[in-house]
């Protein structure tokens, strides 16, 4: 398939507006953006052409486009008028870029995760009854005490980094992963402690461990394709460590890391 010059012209259209309003771009638009010049059934068909090119990504079903990685590349290299950019608007194209990369590579690395944990389904249901024993030994304990006494250490740790930093004997690479690495080490802590004060305990973690095993079933990652259902489902949230590596905090306390690297 041939990138004419009109989808060129689309693809342009639909990244200066995306860079502005930093939201998917429809065919009412550019069709406006084109001066009427083509008609949105027209424009309809070369945006499906240009996603099947990989230049443009479809958020969701009935949602606009918005340019991929591989778009931006073509509209610096090609498309951007050859003129003097402000710090500012190399900033946003270049945070773009770094976003829809990275948004990429997290997919990417879901994708991975979830087909180990399906092949390993019985580590998951192994899991599942380790939680419950913890569960009765944690609360035959009672070691809220020593949970706290970890927590403080912890925050303590981060507040030396930060001055270390401030102080500038601490070079920022390092500062933000170990950073990053201590609220995540002081977040489990945490929801240990809440579960322990809660009265629900780990029980409630296994039950959240079979619903994702469930979820993993039923799911297509397997396939190599990304399922946004099944990451809303059993993903809490994403904490990037640095440029190779991310973990993934799953709703059931679960905290897996997975490598990232180039799309």
């Amino acid at each position: 398939m041939e990138l004419t010059a009109r989808k060129k012209q689309i693809l342009k259209v639909v990244t200066e507006r995306y860079i502005d309003a930093a939201e998917p771009v429809g065919s009412k638009f550019i069709a406006q953006a084109m001066g009427g010049a083509v008609s949105s059934a027209t424009i309809r068909n070369e945006l499906a052409d240009l996603v099947e090119l990989g230049y443009l990504e479809q958020p969701h079903t009935s949602a606009g486009r918005v340019p991929s990685p591989k778009g931006y590349r073509l509209y610096v290299n090609e498309l951007m008028e050859r003129r003097a950019v402000s710090a500012q608007e190399a900033a946003q194209i270049s945070a773009a870029l770094g976003g829809k990369m990275r948004e990429r590579m997290i997919q990417q690395a879901f994708v991975r995760l979830c087909g180990r944990l399906k092949c390993n389904e019985n580590i998951l249901e192994d899991l599942c009854r380790r939680l419950e024993e913890a569960d009765a030994a944690l609360r035959r304990s009672g070691n809220g005490r020593e949970i706290l006494r970890e927590i403080e250490q912890l925050e303590k740790q981060e507040q030396a980094l930060t001055r270390m930093l401030g102080d500038g004997y601490l070079d920022p690479a390092f500062y933000i992963p170990e950073k990053n690495r201590i609220r995540a080490e002081r977040e489990k802590l945490e929801k240990t402690l809440n579960l322990l004060d809660s009265g629900t305990g780990m029980q409630e973690q296994a039950e959240k461990t079979m619903e994702m095993i469930a979820s993993l079933k039923h799911s297509g990652t397997l396939s190599g394709e990304f399922d946004e259902t099944l990451f809303t489902e059993i993903v809490e949230k994403v904490i990037v460590y640095n440029q190779s590596e991310v973990e993934f905090c799953l709703n059931n306390g679960l905290h897996l890391k997975e490598k990232i690297g180039e799309v």
